[in-house]
C-alpha cells in the first residue's frame, strides 16, 4: 500500500479497480478483458477489490452489511455531470455488489470474488469521453474510500464511448 493512500485522513480503505468488457454484444473470448473504450450497444463492468486499511483484509460482505457500507461507481461528463445508472429489479446498478467471478467456473478454473457494477450501452448513450471513480461511504455518508483511475486528467485515460 503507497505511503500516500495511508497517511489519507478519514480514508478507511484501500480500492484497486479497473474497467471490463462485460457479456452484451461481445465475442465470448474478450469477455471481462480490460479496457477503457467501449462501444454503444456494449456494457462497460467495474470490478474492484477493497481492503481495509487496518488490516489489509479484504473487505466481505460479512463486514460490510453490518457496518452500512455502500460502494459506489459514479461516472461523469467531462463537464461535471452525473451519468444516471439505470434501475435493475428496484435496484441502483451503480452499486457494487461483491460475487464471485466468473459465476460457474470450467473444471480448473480459479474463482475470485470482487465487487462489481455494470451499465449497458444503449444506442442513446451519448459517444464521448467520461470519468469515473468508486466511492465507499458509511452508514452516515461519509466517504470511507475513494479510487479515481490514474490518467483521467489527459484525454487517453479517459473512459470512452464510441458508435457501434
Amino acid at each position: 500500500m503507497s505511503s500516500a493512500i495511508s497517511a489519507q485522513p478519514g480514508v478507511t480503505y484501500y480500492i484497486q479497480a479497473d474497467t471490463v468488457l462485460g457479456s452484451k454484444n461481445v465475442a465470448a473470448n474478450l469477455i471481462c478483458t480490460q479496457n477503457n473504450v467501449f462501444k454503444q450497444n456494449q456494457q462497460i463492468v467495474w470490478r474492484a477489490r477493497i481492503y481495509e486499511r487496518a488490516t489489509g483484509n479484504e473487505l466481505t460482505n460479512s463486514a460490510a452489511v453490518p457496518a452500512g457500507l455502500t460502494v459506489q461507481v459514479i461516472m461523469t461528463t467531462l463537464d461535471g455531470k452525473a451519468v444516471k445508472f439505470p434501475t435493475k429489479d428496484g435496484k441502483d446498478t451503480s452499486l457494487m455488489v461483491l460475487g464471485p467471478h466468473p459465476p460457474q467456473p470450467k473444471e480448473g478454473q480459479k474463482q475470485v470474488f470482487y465487487w462489481t457494477a455494470a451499465l449497458e450501452l444503449g444506442p442513446a448513450t451519448p459517444p464521448g469521453q467520461y470519468k469515473w471513480n468508486i466511492q465507499i461511504k458509511d452508514k452516515d455518508g461519509k466517504v470511507v474510500g475513494e479510487f479515481a483511475p490514474i490518467g483521467q486528467d489527459i484525454p487517453t485515460g479517459l473512459l470512452t464511448i464510441t458508435p457501434p
